[in-house]
């Protein structure tokens, strides 16, 4: 980021803010904000300001993202032990899917199911979902936009990805969502980008979506 001759010190902040809006965010577009008082902010520049700030926040959670893979490992780390059954001598093996993942609930006081989604969404944004990782390290869009992604993808044909064949098929499939839910999400709602994401799955995977309308249809009940 080059400001040329602009002096960021003796700049007002409307005239800083005005040069940061468009900026690909960094430490040093963080590091201005926090310089900025934000209480003799205008109405329009208190708008300016969060506008940047989002794009910041944004950049900081890609990070933080990036940093869950070498926590958690790119692929998941399954353990199994014996114990023993009490009051008797039957034996019982334990297998943990994902041995991380409670390290890392533990460390960061989540939910293990909040820390698994964490893991889970990493791991799409470091390969499938490689395209909407890095439009939020430049903050083109928000955690929760990157979170309807992520939803839509797990609801993709192959999201298992047991076996070659069936991670080609969700890496393609995933191409073609991203391809097609991006646009919206770069410009639009969270509300706007799950709409888009629905209409795309349904043209992916018609038969997948009607298979699941029935499932959640057999589940439903009140008591």
């Amino acid at each position: 980021m080059d400001f040329g001759s602009f002096d960021l010190f003796n700049a007002a902040p409307g005239e800083v803010l005005g040069l940061l809006v468009d900026v690909e965010p960094s430490a040093m577009v963080m590091s201005m904000l926090c310089s900025i008082d934000r209480s003799r902010l205008s109405d329009t520049e208190a708008v300016s300001y969060l506008q940047v700030h989002q794009r910041v926040a944004a950049w900081w959670a890609a990070i933080g993202l990036d940093a869950v893979l070498p926590a958690a490992s790119a692929e998941p780390l399954i353990d199994e032990f014996t114990v023993l059954v009490p009051d008797s001598e039957e034996e019982r093996t334990i297998r943990i899917a994902d041995v991380r993942r409670e390290e890392l609930a533990c460390a960061l006081r989540l939910p293990a199911a909040s820390a698994q989604q964490r893991i889970d969404t990493a791991r799409l944004l470091a390969g499938p979902l490689a395209a909407t990782g890095e439009a939020l390290a430049v903050g083109d869009v928000t955690e929760r936009h990157v979170a309807v992604v992520v939803e839509a993808a797990g609801r993709l044909p192959g999201r298992w990805m047991r076996d070659p064949q069936e991670t080609e098929i969700f890496t393609t499939a995933c191409q073609e969502l991203q391809r097609r839910v991006l646009p919206t999400a770069c410009r639009g709602t969270v509300a706007q980008t799950r709409a888009q994401a629905r209409r795309v799955l349904l043209a992916i995977d018609a038969a997948g979506e009607a298979r699941r309308r029935r499932e959640a249809r057999c589940t439903r009940d009140v008591y």
